[in-house]
């Protein structure tokens, strides 16, 4: 089953087993990635670093979900290496990628 998020995001409904529970089906929702958030990610990454930073600096982006765009797209680190960087959990590493993918997204509609 597919449920349309507010934010344009589809929110897929996957079955998870968890050991030690015992219930016939538990259910966690997970995010896809939007196309938008697909086509910024690629752009980042074909650029040069110096050129996808100051991409990145021009959306005026606070400063968290710069860091966390910068570490994981352009110098490709992954969330736990970022997360240990900045003293924070994975997660919130995932989170300010996701706010500020919505962020480039929006400045992309606003140019066109």
């Amino acid at each position: 089953k597919c449920k349309i998020n507010l934010l344009g995001g589809k929110e897929l409904r996957q079955a998870v087993s968890f050991p030690g529970i015992k219930s016939r089906k538990l259910t966690a929702y997970y995010r896809v990635m939007d196309n938008y958030h697909k086509q910024i990610r690629r752009k980042l990454q074909t650029m040069s670093p110096k050129r996808a930073i100051a991409y990145i600096m021009s959306v005026q982006l606070p400063p968290d979900e710069a860091v966390c765009v910068i570490e994981c797209d352009v110098k490709r680190k992954s969330y736990c290496e970022t997360a240990l960087m900045l003293n924070v959990s994975p997660e919130t590493v995932k989170r300010c990628r996701r706010r500020a993918y919505q962020k480039f997204a929006d400045e992309e509609r606003n140019r066109t």
